[in-house]
């Protein structure tokens, strides 16, 4: 979906280099082997706004971020960063505001809950078994609980550089085929 009109816009391309992307729900996830920059896919990092309040969840959202609820087994978060590894792309500064230290807790929780784990309780020290994880690079960066969509992108503004990116919402998942979208937009 491609929309260039005023109200909810999907891509915005600023200064002629950088490009943002807006995914909204569109039914699905990314199925399929690896596509990135093998096929013209110029991007290496992709920007995660997840300081929603998610109002329209509240059941869920009053003690979580709303990219903290779950789809199975996993945070919506989790399905997002996983469906941009099919497009090569293993690193994600993820802009937090609302309840944006559950976001933290998942992360620095991960490698304890992903596997088995020894803990020598009179030293503190944990052995981990197995070292399953995902091959990603994860910046927490906080950028303020009411902070509107254009002022989290400025304050990434130093993480990112002068790189294109695209850019979600954690609302939801989506199918979109990134280096068609890229592409379509360059």
């Amino acid at each position: 979906r491609v929309r260039r009109n005023y109200g909810v816009v999907d891509w915005v391309l600023i200064s002629g280099s950088v490009l943002f992307r807006y995914d909204y729900w569109d039914g699905g996830f990314r199925k399929g082997g690896a596509k990135g920059r093998r096929k013209g896919m110029w991007v290496s990092k992709r920007i995660i706004l997840a300081g929603g309040v998610g109002t329209r969840i509240a059941e869920e959202t009053t003690v979580k971020s709303k990219a903290m609820v779950t789809i199975g087994e996993h945070p919506i978060l989790w399905h997002i960063m996983k469906s941009a590894v099919t497009y090569d792309i293993h690193e994600f500064i993820v802009a937090l505001g609302y309840k944006g230290e559950t976001i933290k807790k998942f992360f620095l929780e991960y490698h304890n809950l992903a596997n088995n784990i020894t803990i020598d309780l009179s030293t503190g020290y944990i052995n981990h078994h197995g070292m399953e994880a995902e091959p990603w690079r994860v910046h927490l960066i906080e950028t303020g609980i009411k902070t509107m969509t254009a002022g989290r992108l400025g304050r990434l503004k130093s993480w990112i550089g002068n790189d294109t990116f695209p850019v979600t919402y954690t609302d939801g998942p989506s199918d979109v085929d990134l280096t068609e979208l890229l592409a379509f937009h360059k």
